[in-house]
């Protein structure tokens, strides 16, 4: 039983996903396996927010690691992650902040008018956690 009046308040996850590696090829200490293979998903939180918005950081890598252990807390060392998981991750925590759907404009070539497009991010996560690597 949590004696914590504020524990509701707590940041839940919003999502879970197995990552394309499956958990291997990360150091001892990096991940804190599950005994599932999925891992929780939280929202960026305002700090995080910030922290992508700082250009130094964003140049040397600093951001994306802060934001990835925060969101993804079973990640203890982000810089040692596999870069195959690495594209799942950012879109996993994308959906848990903003949603399954990102607006993007663009021009296509040749063209003179800006068309708007919707991404279903699901379908671009499913798949990266269902490739066989």
């Amino acid at each position: 039983m949590n004696d914590n009046p504020l524990a509701k308040h707590f940041r839940q996850p919003k999502l879970y996903i197995q990552f394309p590696s499956k958990g291997n090829f990360y150091p001892d200490g990096s991940l804190e396996e599950t005994e599932t293979g999925d891992y929780p998903i939280f929202a960026m939180t305002a700090k995080d927010e910030l922290t992508m918005k700082t250009p130094d950081a964003l140049m040397n890598g600093q951001a994306t690691v802060d934001v990835i252990q925060s969101c993804i807390p079973n990640i203890k060392n982000a810089w040692h992650m596999p870069s195959l998981d690495i594209d799942a991750c950012l879109i996993a925590i994308r959906i848990a902040t903003y949603g399954e759907h990102m607006s993007i404009s663009a021009t296509p070539p040749g063209a003179k008018t800006e068309t708007d497009y919707t991404v279903d991010l699901r379908q671009l996560l499913d798949r990266y956690t269902n490739s066989k690597f």
